[in-house]
């Protein structure tokens, strides 16, 4: 449980060459509201002097992340 609710996934991107982080995760709340939250709570925030961007996102790169999009009770970000 985060501050902001209860986290069902959470998946970095990783280069397929060395395993590294790309920098770019994805992060699904058990609800939209609680994605809702996150999202305005972090607008602006700065992580090592970096702003993140923190958006809805409705498709993901990989079948390994399907849950339910914006349009229902879960919500997914990209964090």
């Amino acid at each position: 449980m985060c501050r902001f609710g209860k986290v069902v996934s959470l998946w970095f991107l990783e280069e397929k060459i060395n395993g590294k982080s790309k920098g770019t995760c994805f992060c699904q709340f058990e609800n939209i509201d609680q994605a809702r939250m996150a999202r305005d709570s972090l607008k602006g925030t700065e992580i090592n002097g970096k702003q993140i961007v923190v958006a809805y996102t409705s498709g993901l790169p990989s079948s390994r992340f399907s849950g339910p999009s914006e349009q229902t009770s879960s919500g997914r970000g990209v964090c």
